[in-house]
Order: C-alpha cells, then structure tokens, then sequence
C-alpha cells in the first residue's frame, strides 16, 4: 500500500471513529485535555491573554471550544469533516465564536505566516501516520506562529502499558508505530530523545512525563503522556536537552 493509500485509510478510519464513537471515547467528550488548561495558565502568567490561536487536528473541538470561552481568538481544522460539523454545532449552543475547517494537517495549511500567538497540538501528531507527514506539520506550525509565540505539544510514549501489553496495539515494521487492532487505526509514539530532535526548531521551556488509567473499549489500561511547552525563537535551531524538571508521576491530566 502506497503512503497515500495509507493516509487515506488513516482519515477513514478517523472519520468512522467520529461519527459513531467506539474505540476512542475519550476523543468524543466535550471537556478539554487537561494539559491545554494547564498551558492556557501557563499563557495567562506569561501575558497572553486574547490572544490568536490554532488547534491542529482539533477533532469536534473540546480544546478550542474552551479556549475561545476563554477569552482567546481561536482557529482549528481536522481532517474529519464530521468532527469539524459536531465542532460547529457544539459551538453554536455554547455561543462560542471559532474559526473551524476541514484541513489536513499533512497539506498546506491556509493561514498566513506570523499569524498566531500559539498553536496548540494535542495528541494530532500521534496520528500522523508518517514522518514526512509529522515534520511537515511541524515546519507549517513554525510558519504561522508569531516569533516568540508558543507551542503545546502532547503525545504518547511508546513505553507503557497501553502500547506493549494490553492487547490493544501490536508494533509495526516502523519505529514506535503502532496498529489498532480493533480499528486499523496507525499511531505513532514518541521516545524523549524522538520529540525533541522533531521540535529542535522550538525552544523547550516546560517538559512534563506522566501515568493515567486510561479506559478504553476493551480494558482499563495505563498510558505514559508527554506533554511539552516549546517557544518559538525563529533562529533556534539549537537541539534542546531535556531540562532536569523530567519527571513521571500519576496526574488527573484528561487525554
């Protein structure tokens, strides 16, 4: 199967997914991942308030919902046009004002360059089904954040239970990529030393590790979560180490 063939079968699946909920729940809540709150407290002690934002892969936009309710301009796109058409809806009967699109994340994205104060990247990476996809993304999220603008990552480490021992997911011929079994669905995990060399075009300021039950279709499981704060320095093309604030602990942190 070609790469196409297989980003095709990716958004399929994807949008099966959003129209009739089954294997990823978690993805169907209208509340926010709890590491976008912590960011926008993060953003709100740094000044930004009001400010412009994007969500990529925004899915039917728990993140961006509550962050226009927050008082910021938001923007988002999903490559699923249910996704984007629930986003709407639910947007519409909280009387929250977004800006959403059916957009892919691996094209060309249609926002200018320096048009956000932050982007903001929750779990869409994981489902970049190849590398060429995830580094575009990354080089698109670099050309419209504002310089010194930030930048919210969260992903899944490839060292947990969820990925190697419950069933779920069996490993492919690909490095911390793995396959659903129930759905087909492709994800990629990520190893510290991965993420950073992937984001080494950011300044990473706030790096946090932890563990959450994450209960899925077939059994409650555990899942290491990373999440990251990057800064965009424009010129930084330094490779950042991980700072020594690395930890892993049990957190209350919503996927």
């Amino acid at each position: 199967m070609s790469k196409e063939n297989t980003h095709l079968q990716q958004i399929k699946i994807w949008e099966k997914e959003h129209e009739h909920p089954l294997a990823f729940k978690q993805m169907d809540e209208e509340k926010p991942s709890g590491g976008v709150i912590a960011f926008n407290d993060f953003l709100k002690s740094h000044s930004v308030n009001s400010s412009f934002g994007l969500e990529i892969c925004c899915g039917k936009g728990r993140n961006t919902l509550c962050l226009s309710a927050q008082g910021h301009h938001m923007s988002g796109f999903d490559f699923s046009s249910h996704a984007i058409k629930v986003a709407v809806e639910r947007g519409k009967s909280k009387s929250v004002s977004t800006l959403l699109s059916v957009a892919d994340a691996t094209k060309s994205w249609k926002y200018q360059d320096n048009s956000f104060n932050f982007v903001i990247d929750c779990f869409g990476s994981c489902d970049i089904e190849s590398d060429g996809g995830r580094l575009f993304a990354v080089k698109e999220t670099l050309r419209v954040l504002k310089p010194g603008g930030y930048f919210f990552v969260s992903t899944l480490s490839p060292n947990d239970e969820y990925h190697t021992k419950s069933g779920i997911y069996k490993p492919t011929q690909h490095k911390n990529l793995f396959c659903h079994l129930k759905t087909g669905k492709l994800e990629r995990a990520f190893d510290p030393e991965e993420m950073i060399e992937m984001y080494k075009v950011f300044k990473i300021i706030r790096w946090k590790k932890f563990l959450k039950n994450l209960n899925t279709l077939e059994k409650t499981t555990t899942v290491l979560i990373i999440i990251a704060f990057f800064k965009n320095l424009r010129l930084h093309f330094l490779l950042a180490p991980i700072p020594p604030t690395v930890y892993t602990t049990r957190h209350a942190y919503r996927r």
